[in-house]
């Protein structure tokens, strides 16, 4: 309950609250959130490690795998970054395997 906070509390509650329900729709409104991006679907869903097909099922309404969720969900939060994305699909080299579901 946020009857007992200050004002101020239950504001920032709020808040933050709005920011994580904007930032869930980046994974629920794949298809809005690649247009905001401006990319097309190669571009936007191979930074997840998803190919173009699997992210256009995806934009269709297949749900998204959990994985992919949370690496979503890092990436909307900044705590991961296309250069972070790079690195790491550089180190796999040839064990990266793009996810086609």
């Amino acid at each position: 309950s946020l009857a007992g906070l200050t004002q101020r509390a239950r504001l920032t509650i709020i808040a933050n609250q709005e920011i994580s329900t904007g930032m869930l729709a980046f994974v629920t409104c794949p298809r809005e959130a690649r247009s905001r991006a401006g990319l097309n679907q190669s571009a936007f869903w191979s930074r997840f490690g998803v190919t173009q097909s699997g992210g256009s099922r995806y934009e269709a309404g297949r749900e998204i795998g959990g994985p992919t969720q949370i690496l979503m969900m890092l990436y909307a939060f900044g705590k991961v970054d296309d250069q972070d994305l790079l690195e790491v699909r550089t180190a796999l080299g040839s064990a990266f395997k793009q996810s086609a579901e």
